[in-house]
């Protein structure tokens, strides 16, 4: 991620189970994390806006995991954005 990077956006959903999203440095320590959220039999579309202000360059590592329920969850696009000048 470039210096100056201030927000991910993530397209992302679930269905059958709870999507979280985690977002860690290059040392795995958590720096973000967002709002987890389900999904029974109708699949949930969500846009997750992470916030993750940086004045580095530096390597972040994101986690989109099913952490509970027998479905799954996708990620269908992801957008980085600068800090507004």
């Amino acid at each position: 991620m470039s210096a100056g990077t201030s927000k991910i956006l993530l397209y992302t959903g679930t269905w059958r189970a709870t999507n979280t999203v985690r977002v860690y440095n290059s040392k795995n320590q958590l720096i973000a994390s967002g709002q987890s959220f389900s999904a029974g039999e109708q699949s949930a579309p969500r846009l997750a806006e992470i916030d993750v202000n940086t004045e580095i360059d530096t390597t972040i590592i994101v986690r989109i995991a099913c952490t509970n329920g027998s479905g799954n969850v996708s990620l269908a696009g992801m957008q980085v954005l600068a800090a507004a000048k």
